[in-house]
């Protein structure tokens, strides 16, 4: 591999939805369904209760609930697993990014876009998927094989079409050619099977309807269900430090980083003094401390500040491997701020390709409030596909920080993935 020369958050510092959508007001929809889930040895059937509202849908499916708030572009889950009146809250970004991977994993056009329930950005709308009508049955096939079955029932109104369109790409895995067929009936389905052409246990699903309710509640959140978080992430500390509580300490200033940082220098302690102005950059993206001459001029003479300073921003692979060996030489022991190195060791992991995860971790264990390294993480979770904790990790950088410098790139993400994949947002 070469290795690439990445400028990420740490090592900057180091060297120097929505569009309005207006709907009449009309009461949710609840859809009751039987889900008969078939493998070649055997066959499960249960209730699936889908409640329809404006921006948001709520699939209930063996006592969990998922709701799909589109508005807030969030999705919370409540079910047993959670714990009596919890929920656990993921950003829709999320969920968008994970399912426009799946499209990477399978080579064929339909295989990927059948998995994914969404279409590669430039490939045919159509691949090659039959469609033959016969009254209210439309029947889907592809290279021969069937596909997907539909039964069709009353006309439904048309302010339900986006939310149904939702259900169909967050709840069901169709191709969206099929989606976008079955949509354009602007009718309830009564009865759909759904024949995994590219499962290797042959998995059919069978949906029919039972009834449907148009006065059913709008879906939400209840009032009284508290938000938790998932006790397995790797995260999951720090989001009760950050997310749960209602306000957080003020951002530093760089009047009393200077302050400090003098003061470290007046007690001999150059590299922590070093250290302290790093971690201020990062937390603020102020590059403050090259404006600090008196402190760099007694820093950049400290052997160790030096060892760091040539050793944060490696120019090959090679020189990278030898970097995270003389910073992890450093003793961290006899320093205030040393968790910082473990930043900058990471982010040299993080260029590697490695799970520089544990080392962000522990720093942030140590300082909860660095906001670029929440940046760096978050992206270092999204380079291993888990884009659960990344957007974990940038909610977490929006709530210090919301005007840190590179709060855009994390916007840029959300943009391009509402601008490619319009579908899953607001429309």
């Amino acid at each position: 591999m070469k290795y690439p020369k990445i400028i990420v958050t740490s090592i900057c510092f180091s060297v120097l939805l929505l569009e309005a959508c207006v709907a009449p007001a009309f009461a949710a929809l609840e859809l009751k369904y039987d889900m008969e889930l078939a493998t070649k040895g055997n066959t499960e059937t249960c209730e699936n209760v889908l409640l329809l509202g404006k921006d948001a849908i709520i699939n209930s499916k063996r006592g969990r609930n998922t709701l799909i708030d589109i508005a807030n572009k969030q999705a919370d889950l409540m079910g047993p697993e959670v714990g009596e009146k919890q929920y656990l809250q993921y950003s829709l970004h999320s969920l968008v990014a994970m399912q426009a991977a799946m499209l990477g994993s399978k080579k064929d056009d339909f295989a990927a876009a059948s998995f994914a329930g969404l279409r590669r950005p430039k490939t045919p709308v159509n691949p090659g998927i039959k469609v033959t009508e016969s009254g209210n049955k439309i029947e889907f096939t592809y290279n021969d094989k069937f596909y997907v079955t539909v039964e069709f029932g009353d006309a439904f109104p048309n302010e339900y079409e986006r939310m149904m369109e939702k259900v169909y790409i967050f709840s069901y895995r169709l191709h969206p050619f099929v989606r976008a067929e079955i949509l354009a009936r602007r009718k309830f389905v009564t009865s759909m099977v759904i024949n995994d052409l590219n499962g290797e246990d042959g998995l059919m699903t069978t949906l029919k309807l039972k009834s449907k309710n148009e006065n059913a509640d709008e879906p939400k959140i209840p009032s009284d269900f508290q938000r938790v978080f998932n006790k397995n992430s790797p995260i999951y500390s720090l989001q009760k430090i950050v997310v749960e509580p209602q306000t957080l300490p003020p951002l530093p200033t760089k009047e009393a980083i200077f302050e400090k940082s003098k003061k470290l220098i007046d007690e001999k302690k150059t590299v922590d003094a070093f250290l302290t102005m790093m971690e201020y950059g990062l937390t603020t993206s102020d590059q403050a401390i090259a404006e600090n001459k008196v402190i760099l001029d007694v820093a950049k003479k400290d052997p160790i500040v030096i060892k760091i300073a040539q050793n944060i921003v490696p120019e090959s692979e090679a020189k990278a491997h030898e970097a995270l060996k003389e910073l992890s030489s450093i003793d961290q022991s006899k320093l205030e701020k040393g968790y910082l190195i473990e930043i900058f060791k990471a982010d040299i992991e993080e260029q590697l390709g490695q799970d520089a995860s544990p080392e962000f971790v522990k720093a942030l264990s140590k300082n909860p409030y660095i906001t670029g390294a929440y940046k760096d993480l978050g992206d270092n979770f999204f380079g291993q596909n888990d884009f659960i904790n990344a957007w974990g990790c940038y909610e977490m950088f929006r709530k210090i920080h919301a005007k840190h410098l590179f709060i855009a790139d994390i916007e840029e993400s959300e943009k391009t993935l509402e601008k490619t994949f319009p579908e899953c947002y607001s429309r």
